[in-house]
């Protein structure tokens, strides 16, 4: 038992080293940029943007998708119940059983499948289809929808990017969107690189496209968007 603790501290102190390592050479060759950075000799803004400005929508949902809800939580509810005692152990597979009930808020269709948030699927290949249920909960897109209609109607020429941790509702913005007149680009975690690139310049350079879907991991770092 001696020798295991030994080697497993030993094995510790490696693993620290080399994380010092990685780090000190990152922060040597990473490249930051920031909202208020300024060039060095005029000490004027990289780039001038606007105020952010915030606002919370509130969405309920009608009648029916609450009874839709309300199954979802229920088995969630009774997972959790039957590893009450033990749920440390199981903390993962609780998540998973939320994972409808989440997607259900954000709207679309519930994969019969079970779906993983933050494009934790990204890149692997051979995916098989995911099929999906019948009952799409729509009131989320309801409010969207309105909103970018408002959008369109006061500057045509605006360009809108929309956010999801789930492929399914990004999936479903999909269909719906070209019904009421909307021109979109997806940018996802599984693209190839030369889809990714094409995808940002017909959203950036395409005045008719006036939507960008994205997937969180996607497009949390690494593009360059000025359009929107």
């Amino acid at each position: 038992q001696h020798v295991n603790d030994r080697s497993a501290k030993n094995q510790r102190s490696f693993d620290s080293r080399k994380l010092g390592h990685f780090l000190f050479f990152m922060r040597n060759v990473m490249m930051r940029h920031s909202m208020d950075q300024t060039y060095r000799g005029t000490k004027t803004k990289l780039m001038a943007l606007p105020p952010k400005k915030e606002r919370q929508i509130s969405v309920k949902l009608d009648a029916v998708e609450l009874v839709e809800y309300r199954k979802l939580e229920t088995v969630a509810k009774n997972y959790y119940t039957s590893y009450q005692g033990d749920i440390r152990k199981h903390v993962l597979a609780l998540t998973q059983k939320l994972m409808p009930v989440r997607i259900a808020c954000a709207g679309g269709k519930i994969p019969l499948e079970p779906e993983k948030a933050e494009d934790d699927d990204d890149g692997k290949k051979g995916k098989k289809e995911v099929k999906y249920s019948d009952f799409a909960f729509k009131s989320k897109f309801k409010v969207l929808l309105k909103e970018l209609e408002r959008i369109r109607d006061k500057e045509p020429s605006s360009k809108s990017l929309v956010f999801s941790q789930f492929t399914s509702t990004l999936k479903f913005l999909q269909k719906e969107l070209p019904q009421h007149g909307f021109q979109f680009r997806t940018l996802s975690g599984d693209m190839p690189m030369k889809k990714r690139a094409q995808a940002l310049s017909d959203f950036q350079n395409d005045p008719p496209t006036t939507i960008f879907l994205l997937s969180m991991r996607a497009g949390a770092c690494g593009i360059n968007l000025t359009q929107a």
